[in-house]
């Protein structure tokens, strides 16, 4: 007779933060990350695109897109663009 054996193997992830970097600012509605620059990229409910350096912890560039929230904003590395979509259903 065969007997059944559990087996429960433990898996544990281990995080480790190179950089913690806090900043307040408005309702974030979207996060991209530059894929060759230490840039974020963040679509913020007011409807401003805010580009942020996450080595230097500062303000890059910022620019109002809409009186309507971004919903979402991302990097066009090829084109050298940065693109966002807002509520006001417009994509700039």
């Amino acid at each position: 007779m065969k007997m059944a054996s559990s087996c429960r193997e433990e898996h544990t992830t281990s995080l480790e933060f190179e950089h913690t970097f806090i900043q307040n600012c408005e309702r974030v509605k979207s996060v991209d990350l530059h894929p060759t620059e230490p840039w974020v990229l963040l679509g913020l409910y007011s409807g401003t695109v805010s580009i942020w350096n996450y080595q230097t912890k500062t303000e890059e560039k910022s620019f109002k897109v809409s009186d309507s929230p971004v919903r979402s904003a991302k990097f066009i590395v090829r084109e050298n663009w940065v693109i966002a979509a807002t509520d006001d259903k417009y994509i700039r």
